[in-house]
């Protein structure tokens, strides 16, 4: 009887020792899964879009990157600088777009010349006839758009 009085107590006290012992939260690392879903906006510009040059095999290629930064192969020639674009008010066709570029490797484009850095601002109108192509003009009328360009990669 001693010995079952005994374990009792002992049951019993190692009941209330887990009982009240505080609970310590267990360190886990976080771990992203390699298929994990990040969400970013982006500048319905940004992506790879190609101009095709009239009578010629040579293409322009602009990208424009989420961090507002352009970069143009035209031939042999890589130019970077930094862009503008401001949307279409009220959903409308046509959108707003500052080019600034601020650099080059100083070789022949598709014309082939080979341009100066001169660090102006070029401003045009973007109209976009549907999700893959575009137009820039000089004025928000469809009769002064000169160039179009195809969307490559978004």
């Amino acid at each position: 009887m001693k010995q079952l009085f005994i374990t009792s107590i002992l049951l019993f006290g190692s009941m209330t020792v887990f009982a009240t012992e505080p609970t310590t939260p267990t360190k886990t690392k976080a771990v992203k899964a390699d298929n994990s879903i990040s969400i970013v906006q982006r500048p319905v510009i940004s992506g790879l879009w190609v101009m095709a040059i009239p009578n010629s095999q040579c293409a322009e290629y602009y990208n424009f990157k989420e961090n507002n930064k352009v970069v143009v192969n035209s031939n042999q020639e890589w130019s970077t600088g930094l862009y503008e674009y401001q949307p279409p008010a009220d959903n409308g066709p046509v959108a707003g777009l500052a080019l600034q570029m601020t650099s080059n490797n100083a070789q022949p484009d598709c014309s082939g010349k080979v341009s100066a850095v001169s660090n102006d601002v070029m401003q045009y109108y973007v109209r976009w006839r549907d999700t893959n192509n575009i137009q820039f003009c000089s004025s928000n009328e469809s009769r002064s758009c000169v160039v179009g360009l195809r969307r490559v990669l978004p």
